[in-house]
């Protein structure tokens, strides 16, 4: 690798654009972050201006390059989609993974293509661009321009280059899952041309160059933080950032994981991401931050001193919404159990425990599926705290490892660059294993939760909207 022994990750989320140099060690010599803004709109639509993205990001990949690095590897939230010309220039605006504006649509897709989830590997939910492309078409309106993912038009603006990596082009439910290509029937049934696409790469992948310095195209933010964290095959990972999520980075092997309410994304050529995403997590803490005007750190004290609630006290966590493993957009919050004697520090750590109860619903159903976890290894702000890991590892009835001093995201992309580049991988650093306690289990309030959620979506079926 010569001088140039260093790398940058850059990762594009729905809250901040950050950007790591990472030295060969693996130690984060710097890290950059830039905020940006999601605007979410009342008939569900949640959109992010991708030219305003596009100078964050640059800002921050201006304030990371030195004369040390090698390359610059990428990572961004799954699920966007934004519309471009054949000049590759946006004729839109992005949607995110937050946008619902499809939610009315998403169980006439579900029926009317039932095999589409075990082909893609992607959940029948509006958070899927090919449930939003699928609403235009079913509704006779036509494709602005040609689909594209965020990050894929970063990559574009860049370099001039129209290509994707396995993971972000499965996230937007186009992929087909075991061939690794784009998916002829799904494509046919849409309209679209594959030949408007962009080609399909290994996240190792070097497209063009930024600022002379290669660039690689990385992955999805998902299987970013996998690797920063080394959470591959026996280890699973757990995000608790905005949104969370549980999943394991495994060997291909057709998991029939619909039928667990999982999703399977297809990463590299043999490796596939299996897990459930949760649409509240940090932001649910955010919103009650706004309800009651305490600061979130101060309700995150609360919780935590608090800790599990230790009567009928439950919070079903979806304000935004079901994902994993329900993958039902209209379901909704919900409070059960409050009484006057409740304070606000109860209703923060119900919070806090709802989120960690909808977690191991997908832990659990990681397990029947394939297999128990050595254990989970965590990433995500909300995790800057020890006693949430402790926490999680109680109610996940599994280990929880804390590695200090890594953002997973970036230090994953920065690893791909560092593969693309030839160089081995970073050595493991120092963790904090959390193991479960004697007697701490939640699995009945976790067995409430989820027979709360089935209820409502029982209640849909029955009362369907017209």
């Amino acid at each position: 690798m010569g001088a140039r022994t260093t790398t940058v990750g850059l990762d594009v989320g729905t809250s901040f654009v950050k950007a790591a140099r990472v030295g060969p060690d693996g130690t984060v010599q710097g890290i950059w972050t830039r905020p940006v803004t999601v605007t979410e709109w009342p008939d569900g639509r949640a959109l992010m201006d991708p030219e305003a993205v596009r100078r964050e990001a640059e800002a921050c990949l201006e304030a990371a390059l030195d004369a040390s690095v090698g390359a610059i590897g990428l990572s961004a939230a799954m699920h966007s989609l934004l519309w471009v010309d054949a000049a590759e220039r946006p004729v839109s605006l992005a949607s995110t993974w937050l946008d619902r504006s499809a939610a009315a649509a998403a169980p006439t897709f579900r029926r009317a293509h039932p095999d589409w989830w075990a082909r893609t590997g992607t959940p029948p939910h509006p958070m899927a661009p090919v449930v939003r492309i699928w609403a235009l078409r079913a509704a006779g309106r036509p494709y602005p321009g040609r689909p594209r993912a965020l990050k894929d038009w970063l990559v574009a603006r860049w370099t001039g280059a129209a290509a994707t990596d396995f993971a972000t082009a499965a996230a937007q439910g186009l992929l087909a899952r075991r061939e690794r290509t784009w998916d002829p029937e799904v494509l046919g049934a849409l309209g679209l041309d594959p030949g408007e696409l962009p080609r399909v790469c290994e996240p190792t992948t070097v497209v063009g160059t930024y600022a002379g310095v290669p660039l690689v195209v990385g992955t999805s933010d998902g299987a970013a933080t996998q690797i920063g964290l080394d959470a591959v095959g026996a280890w699973g990972a757990l995000s608790l950032g905005t949104s969370g999520a549980a999943r394991r980075l495994v060997p291909e092997a057709g998991q029939a994981v619909e039928a667990s309410g999982l999703f399977a994304y297809a990463v590299t050529a043999t490796l596939t991401l299996v897990g459930g995403a949760l649409s509240d997590a940090g932001n649910l803490v955010e919103w009650w931050s706004r309800v009651t005007g305490a600061p979130v750190d101060v309700l995150l004290e609360e919780a935590l001193a608090q800790g599990p609630p230790a009567d009928a006290l439950l919070v079903v966590p979806y304000l935004h919404g079901a994902r994993a493993p329900f993958w039902d957009a209209r379901l909704t919050g919900q409070v059960v159990g409050l009484s006057a004697r409740h304070t606000r520090a109860d209703l923060a750590a119900a919070l806090v425990d709802g989120i960690l109860l909808s977690l191991a619903l997908v832990a659990r159903r990681l397990e029947d599926d394939l297999g128990p976890p050595r254990g989970f290894r965590a990433a995500g702000g909300l995790f800057q705290h020890a006693a949430l890991a402790q926490w999680a590892a109680d109610v996940l009835e599994k280990p929880v490892a804390l590695r200090g001093g890594r953002d997973a995201a970036v230090v994953g992309a920065a690893a791909l660059a560092r593969e693309a580049l030839g160089g081995p991988p970073y050595p493991p650093p120092p963790e904090q294993v959390f193991v479960p306690r004697p007697g701490r289990s939640e699995a009945e309030r976790r067995e409430r939760l989820a027979a709360l959620a089935a209820a409502m979506q029982d209640r849909f079926a029955a009362d369907p909207p017209a």
